[in-house]
């Protein structure tokens, strides 16, 4: 396995245990032709050098990416589609029209397409896709970094989000629940971990509701597996969302999770078993059912349970690896069929 890549992050120290990285910097360059064709020229290069069987891409222009180098290198191309809904909702009309036009192209090209939801899958089959050609393939999480805590947490109930703060992230009707459970008498403290262009607007509307004192804002914690343990509740308000990583999170760690029903969060998250579902964009429900978990540490625990045993069955890194093993398998012996 060969991963090219523009991140220097620290998820790039995590790839180096697994496999060799190379650093490919117009990879993230902005959709200008000279630097993307450069992009595809420096891709072809190593990975010919590399003698790769299966290319696989990730993102809408890693899609791109895959379907140009499948015809000049000859090889099956595997596409993964991540966030198509949530993507799609941040776009102007104008350039949501032009990144359908460029998908519906580059699916058409590649050999086989990936998605994390099956609601992801219906909402990229109007593109014209085969429905073979789209198979989903739920994330994995690390139960080496995301586990229960050993112990039992002391002090009052805490209530977490976290997320790019973004308007179709919902954190507007978290704080609204908030305020409203805090303004009843309710005894919890709220976090909000992240930042994003909402971030004033939301510390305006906490301020305005006399809330500060119990909704505290923090910052990307690198340590999130350490900021989930701390939390009795972990909130999902988004009004637009594909797959999120943090229920899934959440749930290894012990932590039942009350989500907006949008996307693939109903996949992971069943009603009633490892947390509560509601309505998107409803404070006054989200803040119902932040009263029935606040009110009931017996159902915590047993939605937290729950959560752990669905992780540890559905969604852990060896069954994702094995279902994309699976998909390189077939596209390769189709490759090998029609040659």
């Amino acid at each position: 396995m060969l991963i090219l890549t523009a991140d220097r992050g620290p998820f790039v120290r995590r790839y180096r245990d697994v496999a060799p990285v190379v650093i490919v910097p117009d990879l993230n360059a902005r959709i200008a032709p000279a630097r993307q064709l450069r992009a595809v020229m420096t891709l072809r290069r190593i990975l010919a050098e590399h003698g790769v069987d299966v290319i696989h891409g990730h993102t809408s222009r890693g899609l791109v990416h895959a379907a140009l180098l499948r015809g000049l290198l000859h090889r099956p191309a595997v596409a993964s589609i991540h966030g198509f809904n949530s993507a799609h909702a941040l776009m102007s009309p104008a350039v949501a029209r032009l990144s359908t036009w460029v998908k519906r192209i580059a699916t058409s090209r590649v050999d086989a397409i990936t998605v994390a939801a099956e609601a992801i899958r219906t909402a990229i089959l109007p593109l014209g896709i085969p429905p073979g050609k789209v198979h989903v393939v739920y994330a994995g999480i690390d139960s080496s970094r995301f586990s229960p805590r050993a112990d039992a947490r002391s002090g009052p109930i805490r209530v977490g989000a976290a997320g790019r703060l973004l308007s179709i992230k919902g954190f507007r009707f978290y704080v609204e629940a908030a305020c409203a459970l805090l303004n009843q008498g309710v005894q919890a403290e709220f976090e909000l971990y992240g930042d994003g262009p909402e971030e004033a607007a939301l510390r305006a509307l906490v301020a305005s509701q006399g809330c500060a004192a119990h909704i505290k804002f923090f910052p990307f914690h690198p340590d999130f597996e350490a900021v989930l343990r701390s939390w009795d509740i972990a909130v999902v308000p988004s009004v637009v969302d594909s797959f999120p990583f943090v229920p899934l999170e959440a749930m290894a760690t012990g932590v039942p999770v009350v989500a907006s029903a949008v996307g693939g969060i109903p996949e992971a998250l069943r009603d009633g078993i490892e947390g509560l579902l509601v309505p998107p964009g409803r404070a006054d429900l989200l803040a119902l059912a932040l009263g029935r978990l606040l009110s009931d540490a017996g159902l915590r625990e047993r939605m937290g349970a729950a959560g752990i045993s669905a992780v540890r069955e559905r969604f852990t890194w060896r069954r994702t690896a094995q279902d994309y093993l699976a998909l390189y398998d077939r596209v390769l012996c189709r490759a090998s069929v029609r040659q």
